[in-house]
């Protein structure tokens, strides 16, 4: 994400309101494609982690 995406968030933020905004930052989208930590050695926190954001994520309507 560039300068110029970045730009564009504050502006969309300003104008809707802090307090109407959600952001989540996820490696991939989990509605879509489920996490396979099981088969990566990573850290023993990391499915917690995806399943928190695979549950918010939840939330917000699919795109096509």
């Amino acid at each position: 994400m560039g300068d110029e995406a970045a730009e564009a968030l504050f502006v969309l933020v300003r104008r809707v309101g802090v307090d109407n905004v959600s952001v989540i930052i996820a490696p991939r989208d989990f509605r879509h494609e489920r996490a396979n930590v099981e088969a990566n050695p990573n850290p023993p926190w990391l499915p917690e982690l995806y399943g928190n954001i695979g549950h918010e994520l939840e939330s917000f309507v699919r795109p096509n």
